[in-house]
């Protein structure tokens, strides 16, 4: 019976300081996450063997990566270097 109450108050124990640690442990969870989102966007396109393929830019004839360039609305034939640059281009034409 003695240990049946010394494991109890134990549980609880562990219990009460679980719940308040709860908010810093789902903070540190974030943390970490985001952390290994990010190792794994900056480790999957550093990639030297195979080249990032350039667009140039509609309105200013500018080169530049794939993954940085925009889309023009509606049509992926035209890429713009900046927003900037699309809103020009749609203004223009």
């Amino acid at each position: 019976m003695k240990y049946l109450v010394v494991i109890a108050l134990a549980s609880l124990l562990l219990f009460l300081l679980y719940r308040k640690l709860r908010p810093y442990l789902l903070t540190l969870r974030t943390f970490i996450q985001a952390i290994r989102q990010f190792q794994a966007k900056t480790s999957g396109n550093s990639n030297p063997s195979e080249p990032e393929k350039l667009i140039c830019c509609a309105a200013c004839e500018v080169w530049v990566p794939q993954t940085r360039a925009l889309p023009a609305e509606g049509s992926s034939k035209f890429w713009y270097c900046s927003d900037e640059c699309r809103r020009r281009k749609r203004k223009a034409g």
